[in-house]
């Protein structure tokens, strides 16, 4: 299916050795490949229906050892991963390698809107810890624009209302937006990929221009294509 062909070209991206942040995982259709793949992952999920079948799902695979299970809201789970508090042992905390190399967003009726998470959310002692470059994220979401141009502009514009600052210049921040499928009439599910910018991983402060981030967001809020959902996947 389009959806199962999603799933591998997603985590086609990931390495082995990778550290996976999976935000709004469900029953784990990213996070169990993944860590079949050889990637250690953390996987989170609201809903507790899906929580608890993510975890048997986990345990039929025989992945324990490399998925960690979460039940919090995705935006705090989105921050911890960030700093580099989520662990499972002590040795996480030493090693720097429960820094997340990718973080998954498949939520597509409002993933958009918990890239706020992202704004200042890498600590100074993260800057010095992590190793490599800041995470690429994944981040699936509706549009309701026709073309390809209309598209892609319309999910960047929408994503940087939500991040409080510009994802330019694209081609350093591996910018590209993917057409997945097409849910109804106008509506198409589509995957924003980028890498976190340092000017919003490291923010640490309210100018002007993000109070006017602010009024833009509750516009967009009002305009978004779908009522947003918490717990249900498309």
């Amino acid at each position: 299916s389009r959806l199962q062909e999603e799933h591998r070209i997603v985590v086609s991206r990931f390495k082995k050795g990778q550290v996976i942040a999976d935000a709004m995982c469900g029953i784990g259709p990213f996070a169990v490949p993944a860590a079949k793949k050889g990637c250690k992952v953390y996987a989170n999920d609201l809903n507790p229906k899906s929580y608890e079948y993510l975890q048997l799902n986990v345990k039929k695979n025989r992945v324990e050892n490399d998925v960690f299970c979460y039940n919090i809201d995705a935006r705090e789970f989105i921050k911890r991963a960030c700093n580099g508090s989520l662990s499972q042992s002590s040795s996480d905390e030493t090693s720097g390698r429960n820094y997340p190399d990718h973080i998954v967003m498949n939520l597509p009726a409002s993933a958009l809107t918990f890239l706020d998470a992202l704004q200042g959310a890498f600590t100074a002692s993260a800057v010095n810890a992590r190793p490599g470059k800041l995470p690429m994220v994944h981040c699936h979401c509706f549009t309701s624009k026709k073309d390809d141009k209309e598209r892609r502009d319309d999910v960047i514009q929408r994503a940087e209302t939500y991040l409080g600052g510009s994802l330019e210049p694209y081609e350093v921040n591996e910018v590209q937006v993917r057409n997945v499928r097409d849910v109804a009439p106008n509506k198409f599910m589509m995957c924003l990929h980028f890498r976190v910018p340092e000017s919003i991983a490291y923010y640490s402060g309210k100018s002007n221009e993000n109070k006017s981030n602010e009024k833009k967001r509750k516009a967009v809020d009002e305009d978004n294509v779908e009522p947003l959902k918490k717990c249900s996947k498309e």
